[in-house]
């Protein structure tokens, strides 16, 4: 899947997750791939799961702002702010790419196991 598509896959809950597999008839037990808990769903998987937390505070710390967690819209709320064309091409280029790193990693890890 094209890095610029997974974002907007998300925000349609169009992510082919354990979750959206299973009415498909894929018989798949559903869990986080990257920690190994919980259920292996979209909002789980970039809102919740600690690996994406921990990429998300790594993200506050370089916009030095707090982002709201609640969703991804909130997320992408960080580009409303008044800043120039160029700053919210990078703002939204960088979440883009965590978006994409977050499902590129949870790949990786369901291929090896």
């Amino acid at each position: 899947m094209a890095k610029t598509l997974v974002l907007c896959k998300f925000m349609q809950n169009k992510l082919p997750t354990d979750d959206m597999l299973r009415p498909r008839s894929c018989n798949i037990i559903s869990r986080c791939d990257l920690w190994y808990c919980s259920i292996g769903n979209a909002d789980h998987l970039m809102l919740q799961c600690s690996f994406a937390s921990k990429v998300r505070d790594w993200l506050e710390i370089k916009l030095q702002h707090k982002l709201d967690q609640n969703s991804m819209l909130n997320i992408l709320g960080v580009l409303n702010f008044d800043y120039s064309p160029q700053l919210h091409d990078v703002r939204l280029v960088t979440i883009n790419y965590i978006v994409w790193s977050i499902w590129d990693y949870r790949n990786r890890s369901k291929s090896q196991n």
